[in-house]
């Protein structure tokens, strides 16, 4: 049994080295050893590829923000309604009434500001990390959940999924296309980087 469970912990890889994506596992000849001809194919084929993935990467990140039920910009909107609404259905006389009847159905729909670095991460192939509020941030006894209030609303975020997936990184596409690769390549860090800064803004 020993000898087993020994084999098992050799074959299964580290979980921080285990995610390998079938793109990453394309070899080519390095750069600087290629002819002009392969050369030219590859800035052709990478600079397509990345014009592609930078597109859809925007289109898919942007719906991730405003979805109610992955991003965090329509659910903050929510978690205020739900306070706001908290106040009439909610308070110290009517809750024994009407037990947030309303305002707590917004607040449930708030908790889907939960994960979305986590999801932006999964689509740009990146390790982005941010702001995870507990469950309570959203939901809890409080009268006023200010924590989500107050957390990254995707506004500032938003803007630099449009700007580094429709403006910054296409750009850096279309010229390693035409040969300069390093620029190209500095350009789509650059615009990754851009969206990851923006995770660190709050409230917007």
């Amino acid at each position: 049994m020993a000898v087993l469970a020994a084999s098992l912990i050799v074959a299964v890889p580290d979980s921080a080295n285990a995610l390998t994506r079938r793109w990453e596992r394309i070899e080519e000849t390095p750069y600087d050893q290629m002819g002009i001809p392969e050369m030219v194919g590859t800035n052709v084929r990478r600079g397509l590829t990345g014009l592609v993935d930078s597109v859809m990467q925007g289109a898919f990140s942007g719906f991730r923000i405003l979805s109610p039920w992955g991003g965090f910009l329509v659910s903050k909107i929510f978690t205020v309604a739900g306070d706001l609404v908290g106040i009439v259905d909610n308070n110290i006389v009517t809750q024994h009434v009407f037990q947030g009847i309303l305002s707590r159905q917004f607040l449930r729909f708030g908790v889907g500001a939960k994960g979305i670095t986590d999801g932006l991460g999964v689509i740009h192939d990146t390790e982005f990390t941010g702001q995870e509020l507990a469950l309570d941030a959203y939901i809890g006894d409080e009268t006023f959940h200010t924590d989500a209030w107050t957390a990254p609303g995707g506004i500032v975020t938003l803007g630099a999924v449009i700007g580094s997936n429709f403006v910054i990184r296409p750009i850096g596409s279309v010229i390693t296309i035409f040969g300069a690769r390093a620029t190209g390549d500095s350009m789509h860090e650059y615009g990754k980087g851009l969206i990851e800064s923006s995770l660190d803004v709050n409230f917007l």
